[in-house]
């Protein structure tokens, strides 16, 4: 493959963060504002064992195990206890990217640099599938999902196509009039993708298409994927937003807070099993990378993680990327978000949450005086706790404290997994 080729996704990032602080102040107004908390959380970094590793993609395969793929050492299998086992693909320099689980036991993975699809069976034996060719550069496919029909579906991001792969290895591609990274099948068994620009597509299995233009203007539609309300979820990398879209074709924009006049870029984005929305942001001007957690309702927490560029739910709960390729290689975080909300009126002050994680044996929740004030107002310890689970804590006859924060923590095994934290102002105004 060319020079060219292997270049134009790094330029088309660099593009778009170019653009971003253009997007972000002259962008159409959000529809809805999210509320923002702050937090603390157990997450751990992972570097395999090779000379040389950029882990791109990773999904959890038929075997339980974590299957990623590196563009220096193919197709990677890794255990939850950090074991590693690395496939080499038949074709060398084909930077694998996306990959996933087919119908037929196998994963499936996309060979950008090759203009080809890949299998690989648990065992390790892999099966090069090439792709026609349009245009001078390839079509270099992208993100690959298990389509409704039994087939395989791949975007595209060097021409304007969704392509379909059977498992047996025939191939058809469809025109969408707009390339794409990133694509996942519907609720309503339909193949959606975040189109370049500011298209969100939608596609039958039988190639019907549908077009949706985000409300925000080249907002550059990145990640996408399927909430817990059934709506699709995306990221606006060049807007600094988040994006949901109904199957209707019903769009919200939630836009991400700024700091220093740096906006937060986001990137993949993935539905974590405590029913909210897990993305990772990256910021062009100082190379800053973050990991963000949003409930469907749109309370926004930001992690002192450095998120990476693909999410996947673990086979125990946990979320497990990929590193940034700055030192980062793998890691995984609790989806132990509590969903936090808090409230003042009228003298009462309440909180509450709706645990989401299986591996929470106990559930603390408080409420404490702010800064140059001690004292706990109040308190309660819940546990061991099976998720999903709903509580709410309120104290009255709370007035002229000033600002109280709201904390909810998650232990397991005596070890605090994450904390989750609110700061109400209860002064008169």
């Amino acid at each position: 493959m060319s020079t060219a080729q292997s270049k134009l996704s790094s330029i088309r990032r660099a593009v778009a963060a170019l653009i971003t602080a253009l997007a972000v102040f002259g962008a159409t107004p959000a529809r809805s504002q999210p509320q923002t908390s702050g937090n603390s959380i157990d997450y751990t970094y992972i570097q395999p064992p090779f000379t040389s590793s950029v882990a791109n993609c990773i999904t959890v395969g038929p075997d339980g195990a974590l299957w990623y793929t590196d563009l220096y050492n193919g197709i990677v299998r890794m255990t939850t206890a950090g074991d590693f086992t690395a496939y080499s693909v038949p074709t060398p320099g084909s930077n694998p990217q996306g990959i996933t689980t087919g119908p037929d036991g196998a994963l499936w993975f996309t060979e950008a640099w090759a203009n080809q699809i890949g299998r690989i069976t648990v065992s390790g034996e892999v099966t090069e599938y090439p792709l026609p060719v349009f245009g001078t550069l390839g079509n270099e496919p992208w993100n690959i999902v298990a389509g409704p029909d039994g087939a395989m579906w791949f975007a595209e991001n060097n021409n304007a196509n969704i392509g379909r792969i059977t498992t047996s290895g025939q191939v058809t591609q469809f025109p969408t009039g707009t390339s794409s990274d990133y694509l996942t099948v519907g609720p309503d068994n339909a193949i959606w993708f975040a189109g370049y620009g500011g298209v969100i597509g939608r596609l039958t299995t039988e190639g019907a298409l549908t077009s949706y233009t985000a409300p925000t203007p080249n907002s550059w539609p990145d990640g996408i994927t399927v909430g817990s309300d059934g709506a699709l979820w995306f990221t606006e990398f060049s807007a600094a937003k988040i994006g949901r879209i109904t199957t209707q074709g019903a769009f919200t924009e939630y836009p991400l807070p700024s700091s220093d006049n740096a906006s937060p870029a986001p990137q993949a984005i993935a539905s974590g099993g405590d029913g909210a929305l897990w993305f990772t942001t990256f910021i062009a001007t100082t190379g800053a990378r973050g990991f963000w957690r949003m409930t469907t309702a749109g309370l926004l927490t930001e992690y002192g993680v450095v998120g990476g560029y693909s999410i996947t739910p673990g086979p125990e709960g946990d979320l497990w990327f990929t590193g940034p390729n700055d030192g980062v290689t793998l890691g995984k975080l609790p989806a132990c978000g509590t969903g936090l909300r808090a409230s003042f009126s009228d003298g009462t002050l309440t909180m509450s949450f709706a645990l989401g994680t299986d591996f929470a044996s106990n559930f603390t929740v408080e409420m404490a005086k702010g800064a140059g004030q001690s004292g706990t107002l109040a308190s309660r310890n819940i546990g061991p706790v099976t998720p999903p689970a709903t509580f709410t804590l309120t104290k009255t006859g709370v007035a002229d404290l000033g600002v109280v924060r709201v904390t909810s923590r998650v232990t397991a095994a005596d070890s605090v997994r994450c904390v989750e934290w609110m700061d109400i102002n209860t002064s008169a105004p």
